[in-house]
C-alpha cells in the first residue's frame, strides 16, 4: 500500500451518537452529512453559493459560522483530504470522492475511493489502529459535539497510518528489548531456589494470592494461587531447566487429576529447555508456559529488576 500524503485532515462524526457508523463503515463505505434543511440548499452548496445556507443557520442557531464551516468542508474539501472517524474502539480512515450525493432522506454522502473503496482501520503495514494505542490528542475528537472538525498532531497521525515510528519510540523499544535480554540472562543464572522465589514474587506482584506456602506442600505443585480479579484458581510448577517429557508428565497430571480439585489452569514456569516450543498451542488445554523471555517481561512489569540485580550481585 502506498504511503499517504493528505492535503487536509478532518474528523467526521457519522450521525448523532454515531448512529450511521456501522452502515457507513461496514456497508455503504461513505462519509455522511445530516444537517436539517440540507435538501433545501443542496444545489446552492454544490454551486458554492453559501448565502442561503448562512441565512438559514443564522435564523436557527447562534453558531451559524461554525455550522456553515462544517458543511463547506463536506462539500468542498478535495479528494486528497484524509477523513477519520472512530468505531469499535478503532480509528478508521479514508479518502473520498468529491462528488456529493443527496440521499432520499435528505442526508448527503461521499463515496470512499481509497483502500479499494473501503474504510481502513489499519496502517499501511496491516497493523490495526486501536484507540488504546493512539495519542489522546487524536482520540479526544470523539467528544466533539459537532460533525466535522480538524485534528491535532496531523504529522503524528500521518506517520501512524504510514506505519512509521518516531525516533524516540524506536529508541525506547530498542532499549526495552536490550533490557529484557539482559534480565533473561540474569534469570538464567539464578540458583533454583532463588528462581522459585522470584516466580513467587512475580505472581504476587501481579495480584495472585497464595493458598499454600511455597515449598512443595503437595506433590506436583509449587504454588497454589487464586486471582480475585478473574476468579480463577491455578497451580504453578517451577522448573529452572526442563524437557518435553517432563512437561508432558505434568500436563497429564493436570488434565487427569488436578482439574478435579478445582484448578482452572496450570502454569509451567522455566527459563531453559524446550527450545522453540509453540507456547500458544498449549493454551487451549489450559496450560500456560512461561519461558525465560516471557519471565523477563513479567519481572520488568512487576518492578523486580532491582531485586534481581541485587540477588545476582
Amino acid at each position: 500500500m502506498t504511503k499517504i500524503n493528505p492535503s487536509n485532515i478532518r474528523f467526521i462524526k457519522l450521525g448523532a451518537g454515531g448512529a450511521w457508523e456501522k452502515d457507513c463503515i461496514e456497508t455503504t463505505n461513505t462519509i455522511r452529512l445530516g444537517y436539517e434543511a440540507g435538501s433545501e440548499i443542496h444545489k446552492e452548496c454544490i454551486n458554492n453559493q453559501w448565502d442561503n445556507c448562512y441565512a438559514f443557520w443564522s435564523k436557527h442557531s447562534g453558531a451559524a459560522t461554525n455550522h456553515v464551516r462544517q458543511i463547506k468542508d463536506f462539500y468542498q474539501l478535495d479528494e486528497n483530504t484524509l477523513w477519520i472517524t472512530f468505531f469499535g474502539r478503532k480509528l478508521y480512515w479514508a479518502f473520498c470522492s468529491s462528488n456529493v450525493i443527496e440521499e432520499s432522506d435528505g442526508s448527503r454522502t461521499r463515496k470512499v475511493i481509497s483502500n479499494n473503496g473501503k474504510w481502513s482501520c489499519s496502517d499501511i503495514n496491516g497493523e490495526e489502529l486501536l484507540v488504546d494505542n493512539l495519542d489522546g490528542r487524536i482520540t479526544k475528537v470523539q467528544a466533539y459535539r459537532g460533525t466535522i472538525c480538524s485534528v491535532e498532531l496531523e504529522d503524528y497521525l500521518i506517520r501512524r497510518i504510514n506505519g512509521e515510528t518516531i525516533v524516540e519510540v524506536e529508541e525506547a523499544k530498542n532499549a526495552f528489548d536490550n533490557l529484557k535480554e539482559k534480565v533473561e540472562k540474569l534469570i538464567k543464572g539464578l540458583w533454583w531456589q532463588d528462581f522459585e522465589l522470584l516466580t513467587d514474587l512475580v505472581f504476587s506482584k501481579l495480584g495472585w494470592q497464595r493458598y499454600s506456602v511455597l515449598g512443595k506442600t503437595e506433590k506436583g505443585i509449587d504454588l497454589d494461587l487464586y486471582s480475585p480479579s478473574i476468579q480463577k484458581r491455578v497451580f504453578v510448577q517451577i522448573k529452572s531447566d526442563t524437557n518435553k517429557h517432563e512437561l508432558d508428565g505434568y500436563i497429564s497430571s493436570f488434565t487427569s487429576e488436578y482439574k478435579q480439585y478445582g484448578y482452572d489452569e496450570m502454569y509451567y514456569v522455566y527459563h531453559s529447555g524446550l527450545g522453540d516450543l509453540d507456547i500458544d498451542s498449549y493454551k487451549s488445554q489450559g496450560v500456560n508456559l512461561i519461558n525465560g523471555n516471557k519471565m523477563a517481561e513479567l519481572v520488568i512489569s512487576a518492578g523486580l529488576v532491582e531485586w534481581l540485580i541485587n540477588k545476582r550481585s
